[in-house]
Order: structure tokens, then sequence, then C-alpha cells
């Protein structure tokens, strides 16, 4: 499908899709670090981590889902395989394994600290271009930092 009617210029168009995918690649990779966390966790204070890993993981589903739908309302399509999420997302790897609650609250605190960095990245980079995408971005900025400051204080 060739989408005739496009929003923005083709020159904003193509800037604006790849901080669009690149944010969509970080949230695939960062959904899934949450579900291998959720799935592993153990210790102490068990139960209400991993519920709260779940509840997490929903959120970020959900930007997902409105990431990958702005791409295509843009006319672009969106790629969340596998090895294109690998190549574009800058965020360390989840460990394998078991991991006690303390590191798994450390290790969600460092991976929402490095989304929110991507993010606010991004956010500039279509600030002047498409302030809709940008409003989408300080969306998600908003939880992210929201779960970061939650991961954060429970590593004390």
């Amino acid at each position: 499908m060739n989408f005739q009617r496009n929003v923005l210029n083709n020159e904003n168009t193509a800037a604006t899709t790849q901080h669009i995918q690149g944010v969509l690649a970080h949230l695939i990779d960062f959904s899934l670090q949450v579900k291998q966390a959720h799935w592993n966790v153990t210790g102490a204070n068990f139960v209400p981590v991993h519920e709260q890993l779940d509840e997490v993981a929903e959120v970020y589903q959900e930007h997902i889902d409105t990431v990958a739908e702005r791409l295509l309302a843009l006319g672009t399509p969106e790629d969340g395989r596998l090895a294109t999420v690998a190549a574009q997302s800058g965020l360390d790897a989840f460990p394998a394994g078991k991991v006690g609650t303390a590191q798994v609250c450390s290790i969600m605190a460092d991976r929402l600290k490095a989304l929110s960095e991507y993010l606010r990245y991004a956010q500039e980079g279509v600030a002047d271009t498409d302030p809709v995408t940008e409003d989408m971005f300080i969306g998600i900025i908003h939880d992210v930092e929201k779960h970061l400051w939650m991961y954060q204080a429970q590593e004390s």
C-alpha cells in the first residue's frame, strides 16, 4: 500500500519514522526483558515484584502497539522482527537464569534509565517536525520515569 496523503513532507517523514522505529525497537527489547525478569525472579518479596513486572509488561505492550500504529499512520511499515530489535536497541541484555528480587529491581532501574535517555533523544529529534509523535513520546517518557522511580525505591 502506498500512502498518497502523508501528513508530513517526505524529508520530515523519513527523519520522524527513523526515530519512531528506534523507539519501537527499544520498547520491544525492554518488554521482553520485563517478561524474562517476571519468569525468573526469585527471593524475598517475590510476589509483589513478580506482579509488578507483569503490570509493567502490560503498560509497555500498549506503548509498543501505539508506536507501531504511529509508524503505519505515517505510511511506514513497522519492523518488530527479532533481528531488527537486536540491531537497533541499545539496551544491555538481561542475564540468563534466576535473578533475585533486589537485582531485578536494579536491572529494571538501569534499563528504564537507558530507555528514558533514548526516548528523550528521540523526542528532541521530532520536536520541530512532528508534534503528534513528540506528544506520544512524552507520554511514554512519563510512564518510563514513573517506573524508574518505583524500581529505584525498591533498591534500598
